[in-house]
């Protein structure tokens, strides 16, 4: 009696906890290294990945990510995404991380390079 009166209820549970279960197993499982920043091709850190490390000072992102990074995940380092032509600049934290990066001010669009530390330098 009690689940048939309840049914629809029921369902909403099952169908909330499912929602809940798959956005909390929803992270960057991705390991990008210490110290560095791991550029993907896609949204939801897919697609093709590139490892930029603070050592490398400025570096222009290959040519598969120029003007196409979907997300990225920033390991313990600061940064300033660049863009040249017109110039745009991102400041980057540590332990910063965005899941969809055409749809944050859209700069996953435009970015051409990358350089360690601050903008603001």
């Amino acid at each position: 009696m009690f689940l048939k009166n309840n049914s629809k209820l029921f369902i909403i549970l099952i169908i909330n906890s499912f929602f809940i279960i798959n956005s909390l197993c929803q992270d960057n499982s991705y390991n990008c290294p210490n110290n560095s920043i791991c550029f993907f091709k896609d949204v939801n850190y897919s697609g093709d990945v590139f490892v930029w490390r603070a050592t490398h000072t400025y570096r222009d992102l290959p040519r598969f990510l120029h003007n196409h990074v979907g997300s990225f995940i920033s390991n313990n380092v600061e940064a300033c995404f660049k863009n040249w032509v017109p110039l745009k600049l991102y400041n980057v934290s540590r332990g910063d991380n965005v899941t969809d990066f055409f749809n944050n001010d859209g700069f996953g669009n435009i970015i051409d390079g990358v350089s360690y530390g601050s903008c603001d330098k």
